[in-house]
């Protein structure tokens, strides 16, 4: 049988020679030293043996799994090994088909973004789920630590793509003398998102129910960022239309922009409304 050294089987896999190395340490090639002159050959088994690792890594076995596999897996097991990532990759495969709508739906909210700024529409504020991160009141910003939500936040970062930085200005504001900004920050997931998903931290957060809604889109320059008196349009609004909000004000960040030196940061929002008596 023929016999490679080791440089030559490095440059038939274009692999480096420490790998090969490596691989011998795990006990997956068996090269044949040479009592003489201490050099090592590898055969084509060897080789075969390389591509076959390389073969599981690219169907996503782990390191371990696959040499494991090369050195002891009988079929029976093999088969079951391969059925589980069948699996993982399924679930990945949806995973990313869902990925693809959120970022149509994230590109549609962006370049709808000039027919909506300014604008009112009445809409069915979407269901989701939320848990509040940080408060502002006359003191500034009050943080809840990640190692304190008994893992929700950890989990959530794990679904980051569908998740929106979320604010909520609770009904009771509008309702008082607004002599300070009083409002909340956190982290949103939609009902829809969720339930494809199948996330389970939605259940230790907070509901939004859908509900009958002013919608619209805020457009805040520079270094401001959102206050509920940003919202005094869309109430002047609300006014002459005879509506008032029916509970509290759920919104969340869409985007920064950089246009013509100036940086912009822009918010959907949502105001739950009704009519008044």
């Amino acid at each position: 049988m023929q016999r490679y050294r080791i440089g030559e089987v490095s440059k038939i896999l274009n692999v480096p020679v420490e790998t090969i190395r490596f691989f011998e340490q795990k006990g997956i090639i068996h090269p044949v030293k040479d009592e003489f002159t201490n050099y090592r050959y590898y055969d084509t088994h060897d080789i075969h043996k390389l591509l076959e690792y390389k073969k599981y890594r690219e169907l996503e076995f782990s390191l371990n799994e696959s040499v494991n596999i090369i050195k002891s897996a009988n079929i029976q097991n093999f088969i079951e090994k391969l059925s589980e990532k069948q699996e993982e990759a399924n679930q990945k495969a949806r995973y990313y088909e869902l990925k693809a709508i959120k970022l149509q739906h994230y590109q549609n909210v962006l370049k709808n973004m000039p027919l909506v700024v300014g604008e009112y529409p009445v809409v069915n504020r979407p269901e989701g789920y939320y848990f509040i991160h940080r408060s502002y009141d006359a003191e500034g910003f009050h943080f809840k630590l990640a190692e304190k939500l008994k893992g929700i936040f950890d989990e959530m970062m794990k679904y980051y793509a569908f998740v929106e930085n979320i604010f909520r200005v609770q009904k009771e504001w509008f309702d008082g003398p607004q002599e300070t900004e009083e409002f909340q920050w956190g982290f949103t997931i939609k009902k829809k998102w969720a339930d494809a998903l199948g996330v389970s931290f939605a259940s230790s957060m907070e509901y939004i129910s859908s509900a009958k809604s002013i919608y619209t889109i805020l457009q805040v320059e520079e270094d401001n960022y959102f206050m509920p008196s940003q919202l005094k349009p869309v109430l002047r609004y609300m006014e002459k239309q005879g509506l008032r909000i029916s509970g509290d004000v759920f919104g969340n960040h869409i985007a920064t922009s950089q246009d013509e030196g100036k940086e912009f940061r822009y918010m959907e929002v949502w105001v739950p409304i009704e009519n008044k008596q």
